[in-house]
């Protein structure tokens, strides 16, 4: 049997849960144990494995501990990507923008705490060359290196354009800042790609 280990937020539509279990030819939600039920969370399991029980049962403080990043999760679900705010009359609509937008979640914090925990990684790890080179254009002025900088310059770049002031008391961004900081990028990213076409339709 498949083992699954499946984070239910409070705007995790059952619909998408149960269309993945028919997907992969799993059991039906009505299989799935849930076990200590948070505030914001819930963690479901495949009743059929017995390894994921052990975990579970005998993990509960690492359970605990997740707590304060899933209410980060939820603030840049609900903050920066308003999905309170959505106003779709289909459910069929409501499923993919949620599942959508909580992976833009995922992605912001997943920046910010890799961002933290490893610094020293090189940046093309989690951007991609147009990414960091149109961020480092613009935050430098200059030409971008050949070698990628390291994650920790180009998250604080990001998070830069986003408002992060980066003086020597602040530490590290946090998640706010790198998501405007994102949307920012993706701007210069779209910039640079036009300039490109542009030149190569004039001299061409």
């Amino acid at each position: 049997m498949v083992r699954l280990l499946v984070w239910v937020g409070r705007f995790f539509a059952k619909s998408i849960l149960s269309d993945f279990c028919q997907e992969l030819n799993l059991p039906n939600l009505s299989q799935l144990t849930v076990y200590k039920e948070l505030p914001c969370l819930k963690v479901a399991v495949l009743d059929t494995d017995p390894i994921v029980h052990f975990l579970v049962k005998t993990c509960p403080r690492r359970e605990y501990l997740c707590r304060w990043q899933t209410e980060i999760f939820l603030r840049i679900l609900k903050s920066g990507c308003k999905i309170e705010e959505l106003q779709l009359e289909k459910i069929e609509r409501l499923d993919p923008s949620i599942m959508l937008y909580m992976l833009i979640a995922w992605r912001v914090l997943y920046f910010t705490l890799l961002g933290r925990e490893c610094p020293e990684l090189p940046c093309d790890l989690i951007f991609d060359d147009e990414e960091w080179k149109a961020v480092y254009i613009v935050a430098c002025m200059q030409q971008p290196p050949e070698n990628p900088p390291m994650l920790n310059t180009m998250i604080r770049m990001v998070a830069g354009f986003g408002g992060f002031l980066n003086r020597r008391g602040d530490g590290m961004p946090g998640t706010q800042t790198i998501w405007i900081g994102l949307q920012r990028c993706k701007d210069f990213v779209l910039t640079m790609e036009s300039l490109r076409v542009a030149e190569t339709s004039c001299y061409g």
